[in-house]
């Protein structure tokens, strides 16, 4: 039936196993997956750091980076090679990933040469509240020029229709990460017991404003005394004005800043902690929910984030909390401090309900549906 482009910018090892699953699907389906990345690793603003792992992988991948010009810390990059590999061939299907101008240019390409595109996009409804009318024209183009369109959620779902999208053919593939990775490592976490150690809560992201982790150590002043540690992981431009917020509230010794944390060592991580909370205040997604919760930790969730629409139950796997609402989420932090047996029960509904909705065979069979939609092959 045809091979099928898929465009991202860099490789990250936690999309590793849904493109193996989704290219084992599709071969099933009579095509085969390429994946070609168009971003510089060493210009990109958010690059993993960590290696791909590929030794299992089944599909091609295929270096599409363009030509990059360094304006101070801005980079204007030039689709070349993207470009000229859309119309290097007959694909069955190109799936474009987000909005970068490479993806806009692939898929207007693509569209020229009546070639049947699909955009990928985490993008959701007030993520980007000062987006500009010729971006959103733009994307409006695009989406609407679209055979289909593939959301990292529900909440993705609903703004690709917004932009145009045709409902039956936009589908949801939850963003999900490698469950062998951030597999249930804390042999006491299904007993219920408190051991006497103070309850660890854990915060992991980079430490700027839309973050929200000022709001938790604010929450956090009103249970100075009581048996909890906050253990902040991530590095970025506030720490010091976090630490100083820290130490003015009294919680000098219940606030751990760990810095960055290698992603090798996050389970671990993870594994060592009672609870998450995830106070962002934008967040298109949000994978430390699903890395949390594979890990059978309740979470406290923000409702700005894309993954708390789609994974967290509230008052089941943990409770959704408006950040900005400290008093609110100082009472649930109490409650996960003062009942082991309320964090245990939390965090089995967690782990069972991100297995069950961000399985990375679930993800893989949405997202290729929505190929097959386009390209008719036959379903897996």
């Amino acid at each position: 039936m045809g091979d099928v482009l898929l465009l991202t910018n860099i490789p990250r090892p936690y999309r590793e196993p849904l493109f193996s699953v989704m290219s084992e699907c599709l071969t099933a389906s009579g095509h085969h997956l390429v994946v070609g990345y168009y971003s510089n690793l060493a210009l990109h603003e958010r690059r993993s750091g960590e290696p791909v792992d590929r030794s299992k992988s089944c599909y091609d991948s295929v270096r599409a980076t363009g030509i990059d010009i360094v304006f101070g810390s801005k980079v204007l990059s030039i689709p070349t090679r993207a470009v000229w590999l859309v119309a290097s061939r007959r694909w069955a299907a190109v799936v474009v990933g987000g909005y970068s101008p490479t993806a806009l240019a692939s898929a207007l390409v693509a569209r020229m040469r009546r070639t049947p595109y699909l955009v990928w996009s985490g993008t959701t409804i007030g993520f980007e509240p000062r987006l500009g009318w010729v971006k959103r024209r733009l994307r409006r183009f695009i989406v609407r020029g679209a055979s289909g369109c593939v959301g990292y959620g529900t909440a993705a779902q609903d703004y690709l229709i917004e932009m145009g999208g045709t409902p039956d053919r936009t589908f949801a593939a939850t963003n999900c990460v490698d469950p062998a990775t951030f597999a249930l490592q804390r042999p006491n976490a299904v007993d219920g017991l408190d051991r006497g150690t103070p309850t660890e809560i854990l915060v992991v992201g980079r430490l700027v404003r839309d973050k929200g982790v000022e709001l938790v150590i604010e929450a956090a002043r009103p249970l100075v005394g009581r048996p909890f540690v906050l253990n902040i992981v991530g590095d970025g431009p506030d720490r010091a004005r976090l630490e100083e917020l820290a130490a003015q509230a009294g919680l000098g010794r219940h606030v751990t800043f760990s810095g960055t944390v290698p992603a090798a060592k996050m389970p671990s991580v993870y594994s060592s902690a009672d609870a998450l909370v995830f106070p962002t205040l934008r967040d298109c997604w949000g994978l430390v929910l699903n890395e949390a919760m594979h890990c059978g930790l309740p979470v406290i969730a923000s409702p700005f984030a894309g993954a708390t629409r789609d994974l967290v139950r509230d008052g089941v796997d943990g409770w959704v909390v408006d950040p900005r609402d400290t008093k609110l989420m100082s009472q649930a932090l109490s409650r996960l401090i003062d009942d082991p047996g309320l964090r245990t029960r939390m965090g089995v509904s967690a782990l069972d309900r991100v297995r069950e909705i961000a399985g990375v065979d679930r993800s893989a069979a949405s997202f290729v549906e929505a190929i097959v939609s386009v390209t008719g092959g036959d379903r897996p």
